[in-house]
């Protein structure tokens, strides 16, 4: 949960990056967001490593099924894509700290570790197809329940706007008034 003061402001606003262009929608919101808010802007993605599970007298064994090369060349590859975006967005904004975060395994948990000591996470959702473009994607799903930060959810169709007036929902509960805060919303 929120805290009920605003996050340091030291607190980054974080935004998940996943390679799809939704992503990179959601790191532009990110950025105008940490801009008006003073914050640190952190870029995290994650990746997962297939495993092959061991059988008869192996059974129970989890092992890589990649060599320690093509597992940096993963992570390089991750790393390029989230300096490449690092680039871009000093290229709009070159006063902004832009922090870059690799981590493995599952990115809903990465983002909710993340979320610790993060003001607030930005999530680009993604359809599945036409038939399920009305459900939230498992990630955004997760983070927007369980982290301790106010998230922030980018949909496919959002367009990135300047000015312009802003509306929160807020129902007088301790919770939503807190939300209002890591943005610099209350002063």
């Amino acid at each position: 949960m929120a805290s009920s003061s605003p996050a340091p402001a030291d607190h980054p606003v974080l935004v998940g990056i996943d390679g799809s262009t939704n992503a990179e929608t959601a790191m532009w919101w990110a950025v105008d967001i940490a801009v008006a808010a003073q914050r640190p802007l952190r870029l995290l993605t994650c990746y997962s490593l297939p495993v092959m599970v061991g059988l008869g007298a192996a059974a129970g064994y989890m092992g890589p099924m990649l060599t320690t090369e093509e597992i940096r060349d993963i992570d390089a590859a991750n790393r390029k894509v989230l300096e490449d975006l690092k680039a871009k967005v000093l290229a709009a904004q070159p006063s902004l700290n832009v922090e870059l975060f690799i981590d493995q395994g599952s990115p809903a948990t990465a983002l909710l570790k993340a979320s610790e000591d993060a003001a607030m996470i930005v999530l680009g959702t993604r359809g599945v197809g036409s038939t399920h473009a009305l459900v939230l994607g498992s990630v955004s799903y997760a983070v927007a329940h369980r982290a301790k930060c106010p998230v922030l959810l980018v949909p496919e169709s959002a367009e990135r706007t300047r000015g312009g007036r802003i509306v929160i929902g807020v129902d007088g509960s301790k919770s939503s008034i807190e939300a209002l805060a890591p943005v610099g919303m209350l002063g």
